[in-house]
């Protein structure tokens, strides 16, 4: 569950860099949250600058943006253990539904090698976001790629096409909580107050899926939900567990 937008829009404001602020209004009005002209520097705020669309957390002068582009200079670089575990074989052979699309990283490469990509993003500031950085892409693969805004569990309780892999990477307490996270997680948390029903969305998934469910977990992690996968890839900071659907 995300938080609600009475709890948002007491943390998170609208602001812009921009001498025109219009746009940075009709935002904040869309999602209900705040603009202000002048922030402070103990204001988390969703913040309108030349380059786009950034987050700002407090006392920290660089903005944090959703940069598809790192993503897919990263797929780039080897043949990666999130490809063998969703079983791509061959390029543009499978759909792929990313439930936890979060910043979308792991979408990005799967959208590399699927046929299709669909991406599900329950919080609207994430997911509006998210879109704003996709649009400043001209990949041919965007084609291949659909954002929707939903709950996870409800909108692959009434899919109807067929899909071959359904893809998790819900979102795990930290094991160091001294530890800081990296800025995208940092902002992940601060917007997510608690996790998605991982239980209840891996049992949904294991019923739409018609191939394998595989599902991202920290290295150190059990199983989700104490369900035992039917073969692991492993990393060196996280694993891929993988439920064959038959």
């Amino acid at each position: 569950m995300a938080k609600s937008v009475a709890t948002l829009s007491q943390d998170l404001v609208v602001s812009s860099t921009l001498a025109d602020a219009d746009t940075a209004q009709a935002v904040a009005k869309y999602l209900q949250l705040p603009f202000c002209s002048k922030i402070k520097p103990t204001d988390y705020v969703l913040i309108e600058l030349a380059r786009g669309w950034a987050i700002k957390l407090p006392y920290n002068a660089k903005p944090w943006f959703v940069d598809w582009q790192c993503y897919i200079d990263r797929s780039h670089h080897g043949k990666h253990l999130l490809w063998r575990a969703c079983g791509f074989k061959q390029p543009n052979r499978l759909t792929v539904i990313d439930a936890t699309a979060g910043w979308g990283c792991d979408a990005c490469m799967l959208a590399m090698r699927a046929k299709q990509v669909v991406m599900i993003e329950q919080h609207k500031v994430i997911h509006w976001l998210l879109a704003d950085s996709m649009q400043r892409l001209s990949e041919p693969f965007m084609e291949r790629v659909r954002l929707v805004h939903a709950d996870a569990n409800v909108w692959l309780s009434t899919y109807k096409e067929p899909v071959d892999v359904i893809y998790l990477d819900p979102m795990y307490p930290e094991r160091n909580k001294r530890a800081l996270s990296h800025k995208g997680m940092q902002v992940a948390q601060f917007l997510v107050n608690s996790a998605t029903d991982s239980f209840s969305l891996l049992n949904t998934a294991l019923q739409v899926a018609r191939y394998r469910v595989v599902v991202k977990r920290p290295i150190w992690a059990g199983a989700l939900a104490d369900n035992k996968p039917d073969f692991i890839y492993r990393g060196s900071r996280c694993r891929y567990d993988v439920y064959q659907v038959n």
